[in-house]
């Protein structure tokens, strides 16, 4: 979805307003492999997916582990940079060919005064990523492999066929040969 009929599903604004909020984000095609943030670094920009896909991930011990998966439709940025000025410690990586709207989070803090909206929209936004979240941590405490596997479909139908087996066991906690075992068992079941 374009971002302009996103804010307009979302906050409502009056046209000439939506259209101001769409001109402070660039638009960009992004090529798949691209990282948008790395480890360490610093970056105030916040992406919003018009279409394409992208991961969220850690690296540890020369492995990576993927966290989030951000997909159309959705707002991703550096909450531990912009908000507490702290480096990022994880990295977010196109994995697929992206489009791409993109804003400095300084721009759009210039319009929290004057439309309230956009706070709306951005308390939203934050409670959407909470909410993810707290499905992650609960998933991996209190659900079988099985149900987190269920439970990623149902949040992302196609994810299947859009991410590497490999991402998707990382981001599960589990490994590729437990994942297809989980595959085999659900196709059984159907």
């Amino acid at each position: 979805m374009k971002l302009i009929n996103y804010l307009h599903q979302e906050i409502k604004l009056a046209k000439p307003l939506l259209e101001d909020v769409d001109k402070i984000f660039d638009y960009q095609e992004v090529k798949k492999g691209t990282v948008l943030f790395k480890e360490g670094s610093k970056s105030q920009q916040v992406f919003f997916f018009e279409k394409g896909l992208a991961r969220m991930f850690y690296q540890k011990d020369g492995k990576d582990i993927t966290h989030f998966f951000f997909s159309e439709d959705m707002f991703c940025l550096s909450t531990q940079n912009i908000f507490l000025q702290e480096r990022h410690f994880q990295n977010i990586e196109i994995l697929e060919d992206s489009v791409l709207r993109v804003a400095n989070f300084e721009v759009i803090e210039n319009y929290l005064e004057t439309i309230p909206q956009i706070n709306r929209l951005i308390f939203k936004e934050f409670s959407n990523y909470i909410q993810m979240l707290n499905h992650k941590i609960y998933g991996l405490q209190f659900q079988t492999a099985e149900e987190r596997y269920l439970h990623l479909l149902t949040q992302h139908p196609k994810i299947l066929q859009r991410v590497s087996l490999g991402h998707i066991a990382s981001y599960l906690g589990i490994t590729q040969q437990t994942l297809s075992v989980i595959r085999r068992e659900t196709a059984k079941n159907k």
